[in-house]
């Protein structure tokens, strides 16, 4: 069976899973899971992590952003069953590769990708600070506390999500929060798109520590949808030396026309495959403005990229709350003047640290 024709099982398949996963409901107010400092399997964090992140590469290496990515809608079995028929009309040679490389999945097809990624390490750092601080305050909420402190390791800081580092030092004192510093986050996630960072970090600790048997089939899932992208790449690189960099440097070009592919309505098969000969033909022209040959290729590289990820996106719709906690999907969140606001009084809330770290404190304030 072809993948294009997988989409339905899957869908099925993760719906019954997600299914059982606890359910949520994260209000303005900020009121968090009940969950123990304890519930938390770091490795399984790790791993779920881990696998998003990898996703997040796989998609980014070929100019599509990861916010673009997750508004993925599910369109119906039908419009899937005619990509693929197109797909084997115009892209035979492809679609017999990409049929080789599924019956060869155990074989390690991927190219170098990927760039280490250190985002895990921070979310599992900020667990550990988050169970440092429970055993000092016991008041405290796990789960808020690990938002607050990866908040104050990775996103209170000059510029959001930058470095490499995973830890804290002792200029600003990042373990050492205070409940001027909780109070100040809470604000910052009340307003505009900052809900979005706090519901989807919700999100991620409730299942891990809630469904650790569910979340084992989500990892599943997200690197079938992984592997669906690579090979699509894998085969489109095998043909077309120089195609994923291309469609990277054209970015806005392809999220463009990802969206398109999905927002397009026909009303028999022959006027969808009119609209994605026409979507070729207008891609090859866009890449004319800054590709001098082989315009022609490209454009259908391109096409066949983005299809390859429409085709990974089979399950996105249903668990993108667990998949928006990487940094460039969290960065889009961050509105600058709430930060600025969060940060303006950076200078006090790191004096009051500073007496929590020498124990002349017990961090209320």
């Amino acid at each position: 069976m072809s993948k294009f024709k997988k989409i339905s099982s899957i869908v099925i398949a993760t719906t019954l899973i997600l299914s059982c996963l606890p359910t949520q409901v994260f209000a303005a107010t900020l009121t968090p899971p009940d969950i123990s400092s304890d519930s938390i399997d770091t490795e399984l964090l790790a791993e779920l992590c881990n696998s998003i992140n990898d996703l997040e590469t796989t998609i980014t290496s070929t100019g599509i952003k990861m916010t673009t990515y997750l508004s993925t809608k599910q369109r119906d079995e039908e419009f899937y069953e005619y990509l693929n028929e197109y797909l084997e009309s115009r892209f035979p040679d492809e679609m017999a590769e990409l049929r080789v490389l599924e019956e060869n999945s155990d074989i390690d097809n991927m190219i170098s990708l990927y760039s280490a990624s250190n985002d895990t390490d921070r979310k599992v750092h900020a667990v550990e600070d988050a169970k440092w601080s429970i055993s000092q305050r016991p008041d405290l909420n796990f789960a808020e506390e690990v938002l607050y402190q990866y908040t104050s390791h990775y996103i209170d800081v000059n510029q959001p999500f930058s470095g490499t580092f995973v830890d804290c030092d002792l200029v600003t004192y990042e373990k050492y929060i205070t409940d001027l510093d909780r109070r100040t986050y809470a604000q910052f996630y009340k307003k505009g798109n900052g809900i979005k960072i706090y519901n989807n970090i919700m999100s991620l600790l409730t299942n891990v520590a809630q469904a650790p048997e569910n979340v084992n089939s989500i990892i599943d899932l997200v690197n079938n949808d992984k592997k669906t992208i690579e090979n699509t790449i894998v085969t489109v690189l095998s043909s077309l030396d120089g195609a994923i960099s291309i469609a990277k440097a054209n970015g806005n070009l392809m999220n463009n026309y990802y969206n398109k592919f999905l927002s397009v309505d026909y009303n028999n098969k022959e006027e969808l495959f009119s609209i994605f000969d026409n979507m070729i033909d207008d891609l090859e022209k866009e890449l004319s403005k800054t590709v001098d040959d082989m315009t022609f290729d490209y454009a259908k590289g391109a096409f066949f990229i983005i299809a390859g990820i429409v085709t990974g996106s089979s399950v996105v719709a249903t668990y993108a709350g667990l998949i928006g906690t990487t940094n460039e999907v969290l960065s889009s969140f961050i509105s600058r003047v709430n930060f600025v606001a969060m940060r303006s009084y950076f200078q006090s809330r790191t004096s009051e640290r500073f007496m929590y770290y020498e124990g002349w404190t017990d961090g209320r304030n």
